[in-house]
């Protein structure tokens, strides 16, 4: 099998050594059918090629038919940012049309699961406000986002509170580094160190805790979280 570097190429799949994200994705989008598309996955890391993609190109992935159960997850998330990132970008009215192609290119377990990440993440009951014709498109599928609670922080939120990183200006608490920003300026957020000192927040699971971290740091590329 031919070789980049240390990066198996498969015959007709993703070159996980390319930097473009559309040649990565360009294999799956040429399957001429379910089959083939299911076929094509087989053969290749899903959860690392979901990982690999911009939001917008893991929806067009997930629009060609069900991923594999290993990447579901984190497709699922792909799709949860792509809905909060548009409704930020590009306005309500525009959102309204790529949150039904995304509906409609969910199955119903899959749609079940975005529903969940959002209430989860507090962002649920927004998204419905801003776009009404989405709840009645979702209870006819048998599905009623009143029955999601939105809820307080669990240490499984982690990752996806991460997600919004991005788009929160840094409030750099430390008075001694506040002169070296203007009034009003962003910071580059590379690195988050959470710091606990006990009492009810005091991770008591090791486990749960890196897995924690491993979420965030998938979720955000290239920002690294430490604890302290």
């Amino acid at each position: 099998m031919p070789s980049r570097g240390d990066q198996a190429l498969l015959p007709g799949g993703p070159d996980f050594s390319s930097e473009d994200t559309q040649a990565i994705l360009a294999p799956f989008l040429s399957c001429a059918s379910p089959g083939d598309f299911l076929a094509l996955q087989q053969r290749v890391d899903m959860p690392r090629l979901v990982a690999r993609l911009d939001a917008w190109s893991a929806v067009r992935l997930g629009s060609r038919g069900p991923v594999r159960e290993e990447a579901s997850g984190p497709l699922n998330r792909q799709r949860t940012v792509f809905l909060l990132q548009s409704l930020e970008r590009y306005g309500a009215a525009n959102t309204a049309v790529l949150a039904h192609f995304v509906l409609d290119s969910c199955h119903d377990d899959d749609l079940k699961d975005i529903l969940l990440l959002l209430a989860r993440d507090r962002r649920l009951s927004e998204l419905l406000e801003q776009l009404p014709s989405l709840g009645p498109a979702l209870e006819a599928r048998g599905i009623k986002p009143s029955a999601l609670t939105e809820r307080d922080f669990a240490w499984s939120d982690l990752g996806r509170g991460l997600a919004r990183a991005g788009k929160d200006a840094l409030d750099i608490r430390r008075d001694s580094l506040r002169p070296l920003l203007r009034k009003g300026s962003k910071v580059s957020i590379q690195r988050i160190r959470l710091i606990y000192e006990g009492g009810e927040l005091k991770p008591k699971n090791v486990a749960d805790l890196d897995a924690a971290v491993r979420e965030a740091e998938s979720t955000v590329p290239g920002v690294e979280v430490l604890f302290q």
